[in-house]
């Protein structure tokens, strides 16, 4: 698939980011694929200045209580407001993000993001946490606990307006290593969620030494629950464990 090196390296990427895309393990390149590459290369080489420039929006989706209705939380959804491919979800750009570094800068700009509307809400008189995505890179970083409570303190919210996500699956791969800042985290008063629980392979030991408040059971489980009687005793018996 290449005569050259670096024709072979960059459609190697291609079939890497297909294997992905897919969940196959692996992909053969295929050039009628191929049109993924040029999309994917505008959006690494523009992603830095999206940070910097504010080209990165957060849509809330609200969170409410099933008994009373009331919305008591709000989770912060990123895209990319890009000036040539219109809205990107995050799907596209966070994967990019990881293995170059920049998802510290990120992160810390949706968590900016995230606070200032909270505590807009508050001066309006209306107290809603704010749920972020974060992602395992961010809790290997030993100052990311100090640029939480930084953010906080500038923005005059409680630690408890702060909710964290943690995929289970990436959380589970290195959990002794994030176990320090999630600790840290925890001390500070910030609810820890464990997201897409059921599908990342957690060993109840593991589980119960993280200082998780919440778990989000994963949507394969619970989109299901209401016709399938399988799907409903796992969801119920998540819950009651």
């Amino acid at each position: 698939h290449g005569a050259d090196a670096d024709t072979l390296i960059q459609r190697a990427d291609v079939a890497m980011y297909l294997a992905k895309e897919n969940q196959t393990g692996f992909q053969v390149y295929s050039a009628e694929r191929d049109h993924h590459t040029t999309r994917r290369l505008t959006l690494a080489s523009g992603l830095k200045r999206a940070i910097d420039e504010g080209e990165l929006v957060l849509y809330f989706q609200p969170i409410a209580e099933l008994a009373t209705g009331d919305v008591t939380a709000v989770e912060g959804l990123v895209r990319w407001n890009h000036p040539e491919l219109g809205l990107v979800p995050p799907d596209e750009f966070i994967p990019l993000a990881e293995p170059t570094g920049l998802i510290a800068p990120l992160t810390l700009r949706v968590l900016e993001d995230g606070l200032r509307q909270a505590a807009t809400w508050k001066a309006r008189g209306r107290n809603l946490a704010v749920a972020i995505n974060v992602s395992v890179r961010n809790l290997y970083d030993p100052e990311f606990a100090d640029h939480v409570a930084a953010r906080l303190q500038h923005w005059g919210l409680p630690a408890s307006s702060l909710h964290l996500e943690i995929t289970e699956g990436m959380l589970m791969a290195d959990p002794v290593r994030a176990e320090p800042v999630l600790a840290r985290l925890h001390e500070m008063g910030v609810v820890l969620v464990l997201d897409d629980f059921g599908t990342g392979y957690s060993s109840l030991a593991r589980l119960k030494r993280l200082p998780v408040s919440k778990i989000k059971i994963d949507k394969s489980f619970v989109m299901g629950m209401g016709t399938d009687e399988d799907d409903a005793a796992i969801v119920r018996s998540t819950i009651d464990l």
